[in-house]
């Protein structure tokens, strides 16, 4: 593997790290504010998706 190679997969892992620690804390929130964050085939929602419903929840049931 060259070194262009190598850098590529580090920054994929950084980025798939990035990705796993902004779903937890999506997933976190939402179990707090009792959102259901899984569509019914057991697929998980899109993060884009996730926000939005954060978003109207927060709206219609501020946490503090």
């Amino acid at each position: 593997m060259g070194q262009l190679e190598i850098q590529m997969a580090q920054q994929i892992a950084r980025e798939n790290d990035r990705n796993l620690t902004q779903q937890a804390e999506f997933a976190r929130v939402a179990a707090e504010r009792g959102i259901d964050t899984k569509v019914r085939t057991g697929r998980t929602l899109g993060l884009r998706h996730w926000a939005e419903r954060l978003h109207l929840a927060h709206t219609a049931h501020p946490a503090h």
